[in-house]
């Protein structure tokens, strides 16, 4: 699932996942509390979210939130597994948002960077993907 206030760049990004083979489905939100609208469906129906991709920085829910808020309705729903989530911002990662971002895990940050082109950003979405996908950062 995809959370990202900008509709072009959702729609990039799922292209990118798609093509890349890193899902069969994306679910697209235009803001934090439509992607948790849409989790709390998908939880209720026993139908678990294999990625959350957040934008940080997203009005009037940032990123940030809306993943501490989807831990809480992961616990509250007895989700057994919390979602691994990805945090997408062309901001730079500040020592407050990493403090934030550890309250999340398992969970990693990329930088969307100037050059977010398909080109550039699906290597790198292949290989942090990957790091969230291992063992170690999974909780039993």
């Amino acid at each position: 699932m995809i959370a990202d206030d900008d509709r072009f760049f959702r729609s990039v990004l799922g292209d990118i996942l798609n093509e890349r083979g890193l899902t069969t489905n994306v679910i697209s939100a235009e803001s934090g509390a439509h992607f948790l609208m849409l989790a709390v469906k998908r939880f209720r129906q026993n139908l678990p979210i294999k990625l959350a991709i957040l934008d940080i920085i997203m009005e009037p829910l940032d990123g940030v939130a809306t993943a501490l808020a989807l831990r809480a309705v992961e616990q509250g729903l007895n989700v057994p597994q919390p979602t691994p989530v990805l945090f997408l911002s062309a901001a730079r990662l500040d020592d407050a948002t990493y403090r934030l971002l550890s309250q999340c895990r398992p969970a990693r940050y990329l930088n969307k960077g100037l050059d977010a082109t398909p080109d550039k950003l699906g290597p790198r979405l292949d290989n942090i993907i990957g790091h969230l996908f291992r063992p170690e950062h999974q909780q039993t």
